[in-house]
């Protein structure tokens, strides 16, 4: 088993979750098809999708369907080594014939600048490309290594806008002599308003529905323990009924009816006092489950409110992009 896909922390509905683990389990889940990236591109936010994505990886490979996945756990083991095998679908994502992966170090990457005059960064797979045909249109934001190697105005130029129709002084990067320096595609900003208020409100459900499911099994709980209060009364009435007959031997002439009788009457008194705690704790009980199902009605009202405001957002976000 490859040991390629590393958590910070647990993934799961009702755990508080690493927004960069978040990112890597729709990735992942996304490459071998049991997650769809909305048209806006991944966000580190979990999701009803991203959920439903993993129990049903989980479902596939014979996994414990939980819907959780722990650092280091068999589903993010199994999950990393799918998603090696499936490192080959990368291949395609190569534009201008590129369709090798390979490790290579900083002084060949270098030396492959120099020799192709290239250095972009392919924005679908977000890995360097060094083909000369590389895509030169539009904008790219300037990359330098952020060393003491740099040159002072390539640094001078990190993390700022160029076009490769008007070079800078020198050239792009990586085509002046030894320049380490990288193009990354500038993915401008779409609907970027809607975008927000979705991933906003995306954010807050999740959440919300976790709390409603904890809600529904503390619900589930009281609502056991309320039976089995009821259950245990009815047994110690019917205890009580019997007792109540015997301590009237405590009148009998025959001295071994009396102890019966009088060990019936010391018997009862305890019977009725456990009925008397039972009672109590029923009432107690049935109080929680009031408090609790006006919990949960606030929170399904809540929870259908974040629905439809999502829906509403995806809706105006579909509609920014024309679909």
């Amino acid at each position: 088993m490859y040991d390629l896909f590393k958590l910070k922390s647990p993934i799961g509905r009702s755990y508080n979750t690493d927004p960069e683990d978040v990112r890597k389990t729709k990735k992942a889940l996304s490459d071998l098809g049991y997650y769809e990236e909305p048209d806006f591109g991944i966000t580190p936010y979990p999701n009803t999708s991203m959920m439903n994505g993993l129990e049903n990886f989980q479902r596939d490979f014979g996994l414990r369907l939980d819907g959780v996945m722990k650092p280091g756990g068999e589903t993010a083991q199994m999950l990393g080594s799918a998603n090696h095998i499936n490192a080959q679908n990368l291949q395609s994502l190569g534009r201008n014939g590129d369709s090798i992966l390979a490790h290579i170090t900083p002084g060949e990457a270098r030396l492959l600048k120099r020799k192709c005059r290239a250095g972009t960064i392919n924005p679908k797979t977000g890995l360097l490309e060094f083909s000369k045909e590389s895509n030169k249109e539009g904008e790219y934001i300037w990359r330098t290594e952020g060393d003491s190697k740099v040159r002072s105005s390539h640094a001078e130029r990190n993390g700022k806008t160029f076009s490769w129709d008007n070079p800078p002084e020198g050239g792009h990067p990586g085509e002046a002599e030894n320049c380490r320096c990288t193009a990354e595609a500038v993915k401008k900003p779409t609907c970027l308003i809607e975008k927000l208020e979705f991933e906003k409100i995306a954010q807050k459900l999740t959440p919300k529905e976790a709390e409603l499911g904890e809600v529904e099994r503390r619900i589930n709980n009281i609502n056991l323990k309320i039976e089995d209060n009821y259950d245990d009364i009815a047994l110690l009435e019917e205890a009580e009924y019997w007792l109540t007959i015997g301590s009237s031997l405590t009148k009998a002439k025959n001295r071994y009816a009396k102890v019966a009788g009088y060990v019936s009457e010391l018997t009862l008194g305890m019977i009725k006092a456990k009925i008397y705690e039972i009672e109590a704790e029923l009432k107690t009980n049935i109080a929680k489950l009031e408090n609790l199902a006006k919990e949960r009605s606030k929170l399904e009202k809540e929870v259908q409110s974040l629905k439809n405001r999502e829906q509403i957002a995806q809706q105006a976000y579909n509609k920014c992009l024309g679909k």
